[in-house]
């Protein structure tokens, strides 16, 4: 069969369809599916994947191929069938798809750069310019050339691509698009000795005397016949002239060769760990998961188990077996950082067999872990949602850890939910999926209670201890009958709470301290006029963080100082209203001066490894009390934590949102977890305005069951999730007035389309935060039980807005399927 000339290619771009280009003779018949290719688009070089090859092609005279990317293709044809799936369920292009699927940032790119013209030097004298033009003219003649994201950068202006499109037409600057390469192949010198062992023992031991750099050099060598240069000099500790000396002797050969790079592990204890003794329930959950693996067969199982009942013992159990059966696993977890004893348990169990993939990975150690994964070189991945797309060649068993955590929801494009398409992935290979949870999502339960996963239970702790009691406290009457002095402690730390508090660390235990919010208040508000600070970019209010005084967004990252006297009225009582974790760590400071305090949230675990020195810190007995947010409830065991605070339950509830309850349900679940999982007994208090809110009171029953269903009645009243689909048409745009009138536009013609075919379109109106970033936000929400049908009315919508072209080009839609933020 003679090769075919043509390619089909997805460019990792919005583009709706994949173009054909044709491939030069030189690589007819060696060029795959799968494999990344270079190709023009315009006046551009573009990176794309080749997803099918052709006799013929669509259009008459289609443009080749530059390069060739990849020596092998890096899709597999189950991963390409898998991102074409990805795109038709989520709305993305099949370009976006592959491009999620490979590791980030090592495409080669086309990277446009301004300067300034001549003809710009003149006018930036002469002509009478608008005030934003002028800024970038005056910007180029000060700096050279700049990236247009260095312009964007410095300037901070919104419709900066017009304005260089505008200047472009004028001939004021040129555009240069020259080609980025983010990832060359890595390069190293290695010395290899090129005599025989007796030969060199021999050289070694006459140079012993005259020349001991060289015989110790050459010992290294008998050792490790071959070395990277950097690693044998430091080795020796400097003598860099000895092995050029060795290599005039003809000693050693010194060449570069290309390597991989292989992030550095450092687990906490290199100790390996042996299968421990299952109890009768991890056994019977074992066993069920086992049969399936040795049958090969596509099953889902959700595994529902208390917290600190063994779920990691069952799923490192579970992939032993996958490896025996010389297949490989994949393991997603919501965020590596705050899941490092999850990591090491596998390091333990299982050395020299694992690649982690998460964030800190730099983009040539990404391609290269990718490559040894793909290789074979690597038997189990660990990592965040985006390790869901690892080649592993012979995938055996998925295995999504809190599978009800929302980090798994994508929140840009293409806005996939890794739990779903884990399972999508995971029929298409014949591997089983094991979704584990200690407070499952309300649609993995249904799905199980309907018989589409098999349910499995852990209803007990290892060790029978006792899940720790849960007392309410009604903050309504908590700062009844206090002073002045004591109501404002009294509002963040509940009597109840102070008392245990005291008399954990009287013991010498660990408190663990929960709020869910940043910051040291919410808001800055002036007593006298009542004005407060809200971000000039963004439709919220600015926190206020003491430690630097300053007003933050946490959307746009705004910030600014915070004033002395009030912007509006000039007047001198600015108060802080609402609680953040830093004000819940002063207030502790205050109220428990002699105990050892650590704060964990995002403001304090900025750099690499922030996360893991508290949390070993905290494992060392070096902290008495932790105050953090969401962070903290994740998975983590520490034996010295006795008692849980959780300081504000209602916070999620007060959310608008159909989930808002489930997520309170399983904070506090989750929260009062890590009390009481060693040998003393824990106790959890929880504070609340509402304690007769059926979350809050099946939460303080460990009643999952009965918030399964009661929660489900309310979802059937109201008809979301999981008795309907959900698909958001969020509209975003500088103009409010065009993001208005064009979503409008969107509704009334999305209407028309799913007239008759039982699909409800509610809306439009603005967000919830109706703008971020300078962004004005309108949504739709289209709702409808039949997935099939709800798909049908959304593409054939869509097609139709492309049609009639009745957004115009300021106006921006977003496709959310299956959202999970409405915010």
């Amino acid at each position: 069969m003679s090769p075919k000339p043509y390619a089909k290619v997805a460019l990792f771009l919005p583009l709706l369809d994949p173009l054909d280009y044709a491939i030069p003779p030189s690589l007819q018949g060696t060029l795959q599916r799968g494999m990344r290719v270079m190709v023009p688009l315009g006046p551009r070089k573009v990176t794309g994947c080749v997803v099918d090859l052709l006799e013929h092609p669509s259009v008459e005279t289609p443009r080749e191929i530059l390069e060739v990317l990849d020596a092998s293709p890096l899709l597999s044809p189950d991963m390409l069938a898998l991102t074409r799936w990805m795109a038709d369920y989520y709305c993305c292009t099949w370009g976006e798809a592959i491009r999620t699927a490979f590791p980030g940032g090592v495409h080669p790119r086309s990277v446009p750069f301004y300067t300034l013209t001549d003809t710009g030097r003149q006018a930036l004298v002469e002509a009478k310019l608008p005030e934003q033009k002028r800024e970038i003219l005056a910007l180029l003649l000060a700096e050279g050339e700049l990236r247009e994201s260095t312009l964007r950068r410095k300037l901070g202006r919104t419709m900066l691509r017009r304005h260089l499109r505008s200047l472009e037409a004028q001939g004021y600057v040129q555009r240069d698009l020259p080609l980025f390469r983010p990832v060359q192949p890595k390069r190293v010198k290695v010395v290899t000795l090129r005599v025989s062992r007796a030969e060199g023992e021999a050289m070694a031991a006459s140079l012993h005397q005259r020349a001991p750099r060289q015989a110790q050099a050459l010992r290294l060598l008998l050792h490790h016949p071959s070395l990277p240069l950097a690693e044998m000099m430091k080795t020796l500790g400097g003598g860099y002239g000895v092995v050029p000396t060795l290599g005039q002797k003809g000693v050693v050969e010194i060449q570069e060769q290309t390597i991989l790079r292989i992030p550095s592990l450092s687990p906490l204890d290199e100790q390996a760990s042996v299968p421990l003794a299952l109890t009768p329930d991890q056994a019977e959950a074992c066993a069920h998961i086992i049969n399936s693996i040795e049958a090969r067969q596509f099953r889902v199982f959700l595994l529902h188990g208390v917290t600190g009942s063994g779920k990691t013992e069952i799923y490192l159990q579970t992939i032993a077996r996958v490896l025996q059966q010389g297949r490989d696993a994949l393991v997603l977890v919501p965020e590596i950082a705050l899941t490092p004893q999850l990591v090491h348990r596998f390091y333990r169990r299982f050395p020299g067999q694992i690649a982690v993939l998460h964030s800190k990975l730099s983009a040539g150690e990404r391609l290269d872990t990718w490559k040894r994964i793909q290789q074979g070189k690597v038997r189990i991945v660990i990592g965040v949602r985006s390790a869901l797309f690892a080649p592993l060649p012979r995938l055996g068993i998925i295995v999504v850890d809190e599978e009800h955590d929302s980090s798994y929801k994508q929140e840009e494009t293409p806005r996939y939910q890794a739990r779903d398409l884990a399972i999508v992935r995971a029929r298409l290979v014949n591997a089983v999926v094991l979704l584990g949870s200690a407070t499952p999502s309300l649609e993995s339960f249904f799905n199980a209670r309907q018989g589409k996963y098999t349910y499995l239970s852990l209803p007990h702790r290892i060790g029978h201890r006792p899940l720790p009691p849960i007392e309410i406290v009604d903050m309504r009457q908590a700062g009844m009958h206090q002073s002045d002095a004591d109501r404002l402690a009294a509002g963040i730390l509940s009597r109840p709470l102070r008392k245990a508090i005291q008399e954990a660390l009287s013991r010498k235990e660990q408190v663990l301290l929960f709020l869910n919010r940043r910051g040291y208040a919410a808001f800055l508000q002036c007593q006298e006029c009542g004005y407060f600070y809200c971000c000039p970019r963004c439709s919220v209010s600015l926190t206020y963080h003491r430690g630097d005084h300053t007003l933050r967004c946490h959307y746009c990252y705004h910030i600014q100082r915070a004033p002395d006297l009030c912007s509006r009225c000039r007047g001198n009582t600015l108060r802080y209203r609402g609680v953040g974790t830093e004000r819940v760590e002063r207030i502790v400071e205050q109220c428990f001066p002699q105990a050892r305090i650590a704060r964990m949230d995002r403001d304090t675990t900025r750099s690499k490894s922030a996360h893991t020195e508290i949390l070993q810190k905290l494992r060392r007995a070096e902290i008495d009390i932790l105050i953090g947010t969401q962070m903290i409830t994740k998975g983590h065991d520490f034996p010295g934590i006795t008692l849980v605070g959780i300081l504000s339950a209602d916070s999620s509830l007060t959310i608008p949102d159909f989930r808002a309850a489930e997520r309170t349900f399983q904070l506090i679940t989750q929260v009062a977890g890590r009390a009481g999982r060693g040998d003393n007994p824990g106790l959890v208090i929880v504070q609340t305005y509402t304690p007769e809110h059926y979350a809050i009171q099946k939460a303080q029953q460990y009643d999952s069951p009965g918030f399964y269903e009661e929660e489900l009645r309310y979802r059937a009243q109201l008809t979301y999730p999981p008795y309907a689909r959900l698909v958001v048409l969020r509209l975003e745009g500088e103009q409010a007035e065009e993001v208005e009138q064009g979503s409008k536009e969107v509704g009334t013609l999305f209407r028309q389309v799913s007239e008759g075919e039982g699909i409800e379109v509610l809306g439009p109106a603005p967000a919830i935060i109706a703008r971020i970033k300078n962004r004005y936000r309108w949504q739709l929400l289209l709702k409808g039980a039949q997935v099939k049908r709800l798909h049908a009315v959304l593409q054939q919508g869509l097609h139709h807005l492309r049609q009639q072209k009745i957004l115009p080009t300021t106006v921006s839609l977003v496709v959310d399927v299956d959202p999970v933020n409405l915010l």
